[in-house]
């Protein structure tokens, strides 16, 4: 489970940094707190004090960080379930994945698929990294095949939902739903499918690198944006029968 933990990383590593931007004004205006306490104290010639107007604001800060993190997360979950939802999986599949549990968690037989998916997403995204891919795209097709695999590997997260071996359960319960259902049927159809998708994405990249930006390719890219916006609703669908999420 090399490259899926890879990109479990990189997806919280995303998050943790949109989330961090939206927080990071509290801490400037933490800092333009402290100068200005301790200019103060200074003057008002109350220098034991000095040490207490540093910690003081940042502890604050830090306790309106939390507050303002779990009020983010709140609107996120109104506004954007299928994202919360996401965010909810990765974090959770990062922890088991940072503890050497993730491979051991995941029904053996999602593993291949799940590994293969990476691998096509880290190949479809260092060749967007590349100046020849805005060439040849330009910005709004390259704009567009970015998001769509993300997209996609949103889908191949989703499709391992209730495959897992999620924190709590008793390992031989496990086992046993494993022996019920060996091939984890349904879950492998439903990430072939995505898989799917997501080497078409990786054909349009190797194709449009030797041919160009052509009317066929982008009809392709069409298609597939197309099938992921079905896989969504599908699972936005889901997503609103499952219970309440354990905090």
């Amino acid at each position: 489970m090399v490259r899926f933990a890879a990109f479990l990383r990189e997806a919280e590593a995303i998050e943790e940094s949109t989330t961090n931007r939206k927080l990071s004004w509290i801490y400037s205006a933490a800092f333009i707190v402290c100068l200005l306490g301790i200019v103060w104290l200074f003057y008002s010639r109350a220098e034991n004090l000095i040490c207490c107007a540093w910690v003081t604001p940042l502890v604050v800060a830090g306790y309106v960080r939390d507050f303002l993190k779990k009020r983010i997360d709140l609107r996120r979950s109104k506004d954007d379930a299928l994202q919360a939802h996401y965010i909810a999986l990765i974090q959770e599949f990062s922890r088991y994945s940072s503890q050497g549990t993730l491979a051991e968690r995941i029904h053996p037989a999602l593993t291949s698929q799940l590994e293969a998916a990476a691998t096509s997403y880290f190949q479809v995204k260092d060749w967007l990294a590349s100046k020849s891919s805005m060439n040849l795209l330009g910005a709004e097709t390259h704009r567009e095949v970015q998001q769509s695999i993300r997209r996609a590997m949103r889908e191949v997260v989703f499709s391992v939902h209730g495959q897992y071996r999620p924190a709590g359960m008793q390992r031989k319960k496990w086992d046993n739903l494993v022996l019920a259902d060996p091939s984890a049927s349904e879950a492998a159809e439903d990430l072939a499918r995505v898989c799917g998708l997501i080497l078409q994405l990786s054909d349009i990249a190797k194709k449009s690198e030797s041919l160009g930006k052509t009317i066929t390719l982008m009809d392709r890219l069409n298609a597939v944006q197309h099938a992921i916006a079905e896989l969504e609703e599908t699972s936005y669908s889901s997503i609103k029968a499952l219970p309440p999420r354990k905090s």
